[in-house]
């Protein structure tokens, strides 16, 4: 896995909708840092890991090593698109 920040977008969606940065702090905190034009309330993506910030830009701090953050957050955004897509 990658040290330093990366974008990447999670299925069925497209970067310019939702888009995820990911900092690798030290080997045990990843820093992450949410947009969003489209459905997807960032704030509350975030907030599921303890963060917080406004619909459209969000970040949290994750006590996990940034490969199992990675995931952790790409599972929780495939959820968070899938339910703004049937609320549409």
């Amino acid at each position: 896995m990658p040290s330093g920040p990366w974008i990447t977008p999670a299925a069925g969606e497209t970067p310019s909708q939702y888009e995820k940065l990911f900092k690798e702090v030290n080997g045990s905190l990843t820093k992450i840092s949410v947009r969003s034009r489209g459905a997807v309330d960032a704030a509350a993506l975030c907030a599921s890991f303890g963060g917080g910030g406004h619909i459209r830009a969000a970040g949290a701090e994750i006590e996990r090593p940034m490969d199992e953050a990675v995931k952790m957050v790409l599972a929780a955004s495939k959820e968070a698109i899938l339910a703004a897509s049937s609320e549409s």
